[in-house]
C-alpha cells in the first residue's frame, strides 16, 4: 500500500516542498544577523512555525499512514540542524529547546493534517479541476 497521495501535480508540490526544506535548513546554518531580537524566545516560535510548516505540506502529499514516519524524519532533521550548529562553528548554538520548539510545530503540523479529512493540496488541485 503506497503513502503517496493522488495528486496532479504530485512532483510539483514535492519540489516545492524540497524547496522549503532547503530554505528552512540555510536560515538555520548561515551565521546570524547582527540584529539581535528585543523578544526573548522569538527564535523558538520561528522553529516551530518553520517546522509547522514543512509538517502540514509534507503531510498533505501523503496519507495518514505516512504521519508518523514523516514526524520521524522532520525530527530528525531539526535534531540535524542543531548539530551542524554545533559543529559549524558559526556563531550558531546548539540548543535543545529548539528540537523542543520543532517537536512542538511538527505535532502542530499533524494535528492541523488530521483535522481535515483530505490533504489541502487536494482542495487546491479540486478547486483548480485538476483531479
Amino acid at each position: 500500500m503506497s503513502v503517496r497521495r493522488t495528486l496532479h501535480f504530485y512532483q510539483l508540490w514535492l519540489v516545492i516542498g524540497a524547496l522549503l526544506a532547503s530554505a528552512i535548513l540555510i536560515l538555520c546554518l548561515i551565521p546570524p544577523s547582527n540584529k539581535i531580537s528585543s523578544i526573548e524566545g522569538l527564535d523558538k516560535v520561528e522553529h516551530a512555525l518553520a517546522f509547522l510548516a514543512l509538517t502540514a505540506w509534507f503531510a498533505a502529499l501523503i496519507e495518514r499512514p505516512g504521519y508518523w514516519a514523516l514526524s520521524i524524519m522532520l525530527l530528525g532533521l531539526g535534531v540535524g540542524i542543531e548539530i551542524a550548529q554545533y559543529l559549524m562553528a558559526l556563531g550558531r548554538s546548539a540548543e535543545i529547546f529548539d528540537v523542543i520548539a520543532d517537536t512542538v510545530g511538527i505535532i502542530l503540523g499533524v494535528i492541523f493534517s488530521l483535522s481535515i479529512h483530505e490533504s489541502w493540496l487536494q482542495r487546491i488541485e479540486r478547486w483548480l479541476h485538476l483531479n
